[in-house]
């Protein structure tokens, strides 16, 4: 034995190098595999394990954030301090009694908070809630609480602030807006009982409008797409 392992030598040594380069040779042959997400589409539920494909899913749509980001959180402060300023002055100069109306304030205030926290749940990627936020409803009762000059201001500011929050949404925030108006404008300070029936339709006549304007002919949607928009946008208009 001892004969033996002295005449034994290696006839072959490990060339780190050249290993590192076969395996990152193997990694490149294998071809990107594509996956498509639709909108829509659920890639969590509740209790569900999350496998590596979907950390990397919540990753690319963007609601899963590896830490904190100052930036991202230094952008959301300086877009809401710009808004609100900029929303506050606007009221002020359209309609300076409410300056001096603790009550109309105290109004606007709580209706501000209370449609702000319904926006943190209902504009999110989905295919039709978003469209279902009643922010015309709002706008309706800031018209006959206050004044329809208030609310055409809060109706603007509050679409504004519902684009940033849904990740930049131009169709959305058009919707929101156009039915708002609308309703508040018919409505004015509802001096009868049946302008609340008419504002109720002019919101739903806007808010197909708004839709129409941006998706006509319907060509990227489905049939059961289109019905729950539709829908949607007279459900919102019931609000």
């Amino acid at each position: 034995r001892e004969l033996l392992r002295a005449l034994i030598r290696p006839n072959s040594f490990y060339n780190a190098e050249r290993t590192e380069q076969m395996r990152q040779d193997a990694r490149n042959s294998v071809p990107p595999q594509m996956v498509t997400l639709e909108q829509g589409e659920t890639i969590l539920r509740g209790g569900d394990v999350a496998t590596p494909e979907d950390v990397e899913a919540l990753q690319q749509i963007g609601l899963l954030a590896d830490r904190w980001e100052i930036w991202g959180f230094l952008r959301a402060l300086a877009f809401s301090i710009t808004l609100l300023t900029l929303a506050v002055a606007a009221i002020v100069r359209v309609y300076p009694p409410i300056a001096e109306r603790a009550q109309g304030q105290a109004i606007l205030v709580l209706l501000t908070v209370i449609w702000i926290v319904a926006a943190k749940f209902m504009a999110v990627s989905h295919d039709w809630l978003p469209y279902l936020y009643p922010l015309a409803a709002m706008s309706m009762l800031v018209s006959c609480l206050i004044h329809v000059r208030v609310a055409l201001i809060v109706t603007v500011f509050m679409g504004l602030a519902v684009h940033y929050m849904a990740g930049y949404n131009p169709m959305l925030t058009f919707y929101l807006i156009a039915g708002g108006m609308a309703g508040s404008l018919v409505l004015g300070r509802a001096e009868r009982l049946t302008l609340f029936m008419w504002a109720a339709l002019a919101v739903i006549v806007a808010n197909f409008t708004a839709l129409a304007a941006y998706q006509l002919p319907f060509s990227g949607l489905s049939n059961p797409q289109i019905l729950r928009l539709l829908l949607v946008a007279v459900l919102n208009g019931a609000l």
